[in-house]
């Protein structure tokens, strides 16, 4: 397999699950979330270009791997960015520190621009208007989901499958049948207290997350309802 994940799209979730079917239940209980990322990283993700490029070079065929991904409703997958941001440094109580797979802005800098507002409003204001100005490299947890699965690439990425999480329930199980897994019911990883993402916007952030993620929105019919 070939998997592409998107951070805030289910993406730890499957590394739990891909790192216990592959390397064992034991290895998954005895070795923290990032030693699985890492491993599932080097060998199933870190460059699907890349990947296709060194097996062809070993006379493998790149079309014998089934290539999927998972995406998400954009204006939800913000919301939810936005709730991760808020438990990290200044703004939450708990300090996480920054994955090597996020790239972008060091959190710190991101409270420093925002300057200590926390507004879901003001984080729009930040990714939309600001960080650009600041660093090539946007955040993994908003990146467009066209730009992660580098479909507007030179090296367009053929996917056999884009699933969607809203629809995980029919569609991670014809992933799993497509690798000859059984199938199984996708454990949930850092859940959340129930809330409703929509509370979040009112008219005009609607339609500056809309013009942000214009991109997903036309490549994957995404609607706001």
């Amino acid at each position: 397999m070939i998997w592409k994940p998107v951070l805030k799209v289910g993406s730890t979730s499957m590394v739990n699950f891909f790192g216990k079917k592959i390397f064992g239940e034991e290895y998954a209980k005895s070795h923290k979330h990032g030693d699985l990322r890492k491993r599932l990283h080097e060998r199933y993700w870190e460059n699907p270009h890349r990947i296709g490029y060194l097996r062809s070079m070993a006379g493998e065929d790149l079309d014998g791997f089934f290539k999927f991904s998972f995406v998400r409703n954009p204006w939800h997958r913000l919301v939810s960015a936005h709730k991760t941001l808020m438990k990290r440094g200044p703004f939450g109580k708990q300090i996480i520190e920054q994955s090597k797979y996020e790239m972008g802005l060091p959190v710190p800098r991101i409270y420093e621009i925002m300057k200590g507002d926390r507004s879901f409003e003001a984080f729009v204001n930040f990714i939309k208007y600001k960080e650009r100005n600041h660093t090539e490299s946007v955040n993994g947890h908003w990146r467009t989901q066209v730009g992660v699965l580098e479909l507007d690439s030179i090296l367009k990425m053929k996917y056999d499958f884009i699933g969607r999480l809203e629809n995980i329930q029919e569609d991670f199980p014809y992933v799993l049948n497509k690798l000859n897994l059984p199938e199984e019911n996708l454990y949930k990883n850092n859940i959340s207290p129930k809330y409703n993402w929509k509370e979040y916007y009112n008219t005009k952030l609607i339609d500056q997350v809309g013009e942000y993620y214009t991109r997903d929105i036309e490549e994957f019919d995404f609607k706001y309802y």
